[in-house]
């Protein structure tokens, strides 16, 4: 699991974050072990995440809900 060290609850709208964020092993843990960065919106302006992870690009686009990343199915 991934999340995000972030102040925000629910689920990530554009313009809420920056467009590149670290990704965290723990909502508390702040020290990152990647990056996310915004690549794009749904029509509810859901913001899409590409995660970075111990420099490995991670398949597919994310989102921040309570604070974790998921892949939406």
């Amino acid at each position: 699991m991934y999340f995000a060290h972030i102040d925000i609850d629910g689920v990530i709208k554009y313009g809420q974050l920056p467009d590149t964020i670290g990704v965290h092993t723990a909502p508390d843990n702040p020290s990152p072990i990647g990056e996310a960065k915004y690549r794009g919106r749904d029509g509810r302006r859901v913001a899409w995440w590409l995660l970075k992870v111990h420099g490995n690009e991670l398949p597919g686009l994310w989102v921040i809900i309570g604070r974790r990343f998921v892949q939406p199915k």
